[in-house]
């Protein structure tokens, strides 16, 4: 247990400092910012709710992408929405960086305390404490935003 507490706070001052550096503000009335967006971004469009989508293109008019439906069969819906009533764009976070970056930590942070503990052999504690903190960092990876958090680029 006491080997857990050093890991756990190295966790804590990772997912607080992104969070912290990932606080971004909006280009109110940008529609420059948006029409910027490459096909295949993942954006949350909000109009009188929010819908995550995956940008096909953009014209000064309207904003053109796929919606998926996460709890019935997955199947991407062709949306659209024009200008007027859009109010706000917002990039998503790439929650498989995110998982791949904190597998990364995990695991380093992992295997220096496995190898460190006199449980096990360094190799052992080291490549199985590695083992394990990838995989608790991946999880954490993609439950909490580190690279982005979803940043506003668009607001009216």
């Amino acid at each position: 247990m006491k080997n857990f507490i050093p890991w756990l706070r190295l966790v804590m001052a990772v997912a607080i400092s992104s969070l912290a550096a990932s606080a971004a503000c909006a280009q109110k009335g940008d529609w420059q910012a948006v029409e910027n967006l490459k096909p295949g971004t993942v954006v949350s469009v909000k109009t009188r709710h929010r819908y995550p989508c995956t940008v096909d293109r953009v014209t000064s008019d309207a904003l053109f992408c796929e919606r998926s439906r996460p709890f019935l069969v997955p199947i991407r819906v062709p949306s659209s929405f024009s200008r007027a009533e859009i109010r706000e764009v917002r990039l998503e976070h790439n929650q498989s960086k995110d998982a791949w970056i904190g597998a990364g930590v995990g695991a380093a942070a992992g295997a220096s305390l496995g190898a460190a503990s006199n449980h096990v052999s360094r190799f052992g504690g080291g490549l199985f404490g590695g083992l394990g903190g990838g995989m608790v960092g991946a999880l954490v990876g993609a439950t909490i935003p580190i690279v982005h958090h979803k940043q506003v680029i668009y607001k009216r």
